[in-house]
């Protein structure tokens, strides 16, 4: 690449991540003397456009295989350069940040040099993919892997937590719930928005469980939650499948192991992951204390995890990201019973947590969560609750949102 041309397209480059702050993939193509910009929601499309007749229905004056081509991508926060020199079918590509300088030679046809490409970028005989794959983990605010409150890795371990403190589990202190030993079925839908370094992501959540309990508190459940993500228009799926102890230590302690499976595909993005955790979770509930005539119980959580990805191969890519970290989560729960409706009685639970990530980068590794949990009180049959909570970034103030969550046990 001359240095002509590289000039352009650093300059174009630092106008795309001006212009297009919302959209996930930005082009701007210089071709001949006619230049344009453009965003995309996949790689697929984003690739689609250096296609011969695509060029052409955007620049009239284009012809095959001739004229030069410059272009700067904004690719999900990492920057590429693709560049068709004059009366030249090879395709030259480079990414700076990584320091992978490529070319894809079309042997006369420059579509099939872009074909060259998209093979490369889906992993297929490189380890491009992956080395991409892992530095947008910490770029992107919006990797389906880590490092913002949608990835799978944050929803792991949020679930991990919620396993030893949430409301369908046995109420703590142990000593004073009415602890049941039939076998119960829940599930609830959540949904969540984050406004993600000004991309916005709607996350659906459909949790399934089946508990195995015991009248002393000794629960075996298995968990099956289905989740659908959109950040401005790609779309990601992930699937789980946990496994949770509760063991009561004492009285007012609760142990919870937890084991996960999940995995996590965007074909929009050639991006994903199969991931696997280990984690303990903790609550120690203190016993009730008289406040203004009502009971107020505080409970501490605390959850230690390891969370690892694995390779994934889904459609016709391949990704293996390589990402492994030490995460802990720690909170306190207020537990207060409100008697508006006498014959229905609430249990309302006041939330504040703080999340840490150890080991590999990612694009934010605090997150912080205040709300509350409402529910039926006083019952081990069946309810229906209802959760609420803010989250923000203290490492990365340009993301924040709320989720909610409505759950039923029978």
């Amino acid at each position: 690449m001359n240095k002509a041309s590289t000039a352009v397209a650093i300059t174009l480059l630092g106008y795309s991540s001006l212009s297009h702050s919302a959209s996930l993939m930005n082009l701007d193509m210089t071709v001949g003397s006619d230049s344009g910009s453009f965003s995309f929601s996949s790689v697929e499309d984003l690739i689609n456009q250096f296609e011969s007749n695509n060029i052409n229905d955007t620049f009239p004056s284009y012809v095959d295989d001739v004229t030069f081509v410059d272009s700067a991508v904004d690719y999900r926060s990492l920057p590429m350069v693709m560049t068709f020199q004059t009366n030249s079918t090879t395709l030259e590509f480079s990414i700076p940040e990584l320091n992978i300088s490529e070319t894809f030679d079309g042997q006369g046809d420059r579509d099939e040099a872009i074909d060259q490409l998209e093979d490369y970028l889906k992993g297929k005989d490189s380890d491009t993919a992956n080395r991409i794959n892992r530095k947008l983990v910490e770029l992107s605010p919006s990797s389906p892997i880590a490092g913002n409150p949608a990835a799978m890795m944050n929803v792991m371990v949020d679930s991990a937590f919620d396993a030893g403190v949430g409301f369908d589990r046995v109420q703590g202190n142990v000593a004073a719930s009415e602890l049941s030993d039939e076998n119960r079925i829940g599930i609830g839908i959540d949904y969540a928005n984050y406004d993600q370094a000004g991309q916005s992501t709607d996350n659906w959540n459909l949790p399934l469980k089946y508990t195995w309990a015991d009248e002393n508190g000794q629960n075996l459940t298995i968990n099956l939650p289905l989740s659908y993500t959109d950040t401005e228009g790609s779309e990601t799926y992930k699937a789980r499948l946990g496994i949770t102890y509760q063991y009561p230590v004492n009285d007012n302690w609760l142990l919870t192991p937890v084991v996960e499976y999940g995995v996590a595909a965007s074909e929009d993005l050639y991006d994903g992951a199969q991931m696997v955790s280990g984690a303990v979770t903790s609550m120690y509930t203190f016993d009730p204390v008289p406040v203004a005539g009502e009971e107020i119980s505080i409970s501490l959580g605390n959850m230690a995890g390891y969370y690892k990805t694995l390779p994934l191969e889904v459609s016709d890519y391949e990704v293996d990201p390589e990402i492994t970290n030490q995460v802990t989560k720690n909170g306190i729960l207020v537990d207060t019973l409100v008697e508006m409706f006498a014959a229905y009685p609430l249990n309302v639970q006041y939330i504040l947590t703080d999340s840490r990530y150890f080991g590999d980068d990612v694009y934010s590794d605090n997150f912080n969560e205040i709300g509350f949990s409402i529910r039926p009180a006083h019952t081990s049959s069946d309810f229906l609750a209802l959760t609420v909570l803010y989250i923000a970034s203290p490492s990365s103030e340009d993301i924040s949102g709320f989720k909610a969550n409505m759950f039923y046990s029978f």
